[in-house]
C-alpha cells in the first residue's frame, strides 16, 4: 500500500484487490467490506475504487484503540455516505 500526504488526512492505495488484502488481514472479504462501511459512515475514511482517504486520523486511532464511541450502523446510510464499499 502506498501512502500520501493529503489536506485533511492521508489516501491509502491498495497495491491489491481488495479481497487479497482482506486475506492478508486474516479476515474475509464481507468482514472486510463491512469494516470499510462503518469507517465510512462514521465519516472516518472515504472509499473509491482501491483509493482510502483517511478524513479523520484522530478518530481512526480512537477506533483501533478501542477508545471510539460506538460507530454508526452503517445500515443507516447518511447522505453523501458509503456508495461503493463492496467487492
Amino acid at each position: 500500500m502506498n501512502a500520501t500526504a493529503a489536506r485533511r488526512g492521508y489516501n491509502v492505495t491498495f497495491g491489491a484487490p481488495k479481497t487479497v488484502v482482506a486475506s492478508q488481514l486474516n479476515l474475509t472479504a464481507s468482514h472486510f467490506s463491512r469494516v470499510l462501511m462503518e469507517l465510512t459512515t462514521a465519516r472516518v475514511i472515504r472509499v473509491n475504487g482501491v483509493e482510502v482517504i483517511i478524513e479523520d486520523v484522530a478518530k481512526l486511532r480512537a477506533f483501533i484503540d478501542g477508545t471510539s464511541q460506538p460507530l454508526p450502523d452503517p445500515c443507516q446510510l447518511v447522505p453523501g455516505g458509503p456508495t461503493n464499499v463492496s467487492f
